[in-house]
């Protein structure tokens, strides 16, 4: 449903994912597998929506974890509108 606002497939799913999982962390590998998504695509998704500040990283030992940013001023409308699309894809 996020993919008619999205340029990417991969970037749809992502957000859908992240903000209706906002309290979780996931590495990019983690993903591509919950997501059926190429890893190396989701890796540049992610780094792009992490400058934009939609995403936040840490650091666990040589991996990257990523979870939606709960700071980002526009964190609960984007979290609404996963929940709503959610519903509808079901």
């Amino acid at each position: 449903m996020l993919e008619c606002l999205c340029v990417s497939r991969a970037k749809a799913k992502l957000l859908e994912w992240l903000y209706l999982n906002s309290e979780e962390s996931y590495f990019v590998r983690e993903l591509s597998v919950i997501l059926n998504e190429d890893h190396i695509n989701l890796s540049r998704e992610m780094a792009k929506l992490e400058n934009t500040g939609l995403l936040i990283s840490k650091k666990r030992g040589n991996l990257k974890l990523f979870q939606a940013d709960s700071s980002y001023p526009l964190f609960l409308e984007l979290k609404a509108l996963a929940n709503r699309c959610n519903t509808l894809e079901r």
